[in-house]
């Protein structure tokens, strides 16, 4: 089965406009990944660049004989983001609609490489469907493999932001502009304006995320309760959800970084809608500030 999954999924992401998921291993994928953001940031293109990893692949489709463990997966994940439930029910069921919305409307999906489906979800010659994290995989990939997705998009791998950072290469980015805003768990400002000389003009505060709310206390912002306290967590959804979404006003073509997880596709989109380029960058904010949360 191994040998059959990973020749249909290498010809499901033959299909799309653009391939280029190994910018972990080859600085010459990772610039493939970046060039055509690069050509949406110089003609002000509206894009959102979104990231799929098994946590929000728990929050898309399972196949019938995985379904039973669905409901399981949605809780336990968002316990590992924000430490409680914060998202059930019909408000739950909208949200995984809404969210194959938000993935179908993307230029630039990132996506599993397909080393990882071997290395991390395969075990005696099948699916490790015994751990969240494999079915969580398995959803992103089974979504592709299904047809259902609009091939005129790149696919990059999930860990672009983060193979960008280690390349070097977000210079490529900001040398292109002199304006950026941001949805982060860190105060940017002073990073982005001494590292890279720009002037932020949004900038959105939230929470962050759970299970490493002890490494990053000693970095967040006080506005945002640094210490991960179960209160200020569950503000994350859906009060500053609603309320950062009501807000996003990029400029036209403006460059908009959004270190959110899960809900940060939801953010992309929106930037996308408004004119706006939003670039899922993950912990690379972490790593910004000198704090590997990510392996």
């Amino acid at each position: 089965e191994i040998e059959t999954y990973y020749k249909d999924y290498l010809g499901a992401l033959e299909q799309f406009r653009q391939v280029s998921v190994l910018s972990r291993e080859s600085y010459f994928e990772a610039v493939s990944a970046l060039e055509e953001l690069l050509v949406n940031i110089r003609e002000k293109t509206p894009t959102s660049l979104i990231r799929l990893g098994d946590g929000e692949g728990n929050f898309l489709p399972y196949r019938e004989e995985l379904q039973e463990f669905a409901a399981l997966d949605q809780r336990k994940i968002q316990h590992i983001w924000w430490g409680d439930e914060l998202i059930t029910g019909d408000c739950l069921s909208k949200l995984c609609l809404r969210f194959l919305q938000v993935i179908d409307n993307a230029d630039v999906l990132g996506v599993p490489p397909p080393w990882r489906l071997i290395k991390e979800n395969f075990s005696g010659g099948d699916f490790n469907t015994t751990e969240q994290y494999t079915r969580g995989n398995m959803a992103i990939t089974e979504l592709l493999l299904s047809g259902s997705v609009s091939t005129d998009k790149s696919l990059v791998s999930s860990a672009v932001s983060n193979d960008w950072y280690r390349w070097n290469l977000y210079d490529a980015i900001f040398r292109m502009t002199d304006t950026v805003s941001y949805i982060s768990c860190h105060d940017l400002d002073v990073y982005l304006s001494q590292r890279y000389d720009l002037r932020v003009n949004q900038s959105f505060l939230i929470p962050a995320e759970h299970a490493y709310r002890e490494m990053i206390s000693a970095h967040a912002h006080p506005a945002i309760g640094g210490s991960g306290e179960p209160e200020v967590l569950n503000r994350i959804f859906p009060e500053l959800f609603n309320e950062i979404s009501g807000k996003i006003s990029p400029l036209p073509g403006e460059v908009y970084l959004v270190a959110a997880g899960f809900l940060g596709k939801f953010f992309c989109d929106l930037v996308k809608r408004r004119g706006g380029i939003g670039i899922d960058i993950g912990s690379t904010a972490d790593y910004w500030l000198g704090l590997e949360t990510r392996r």
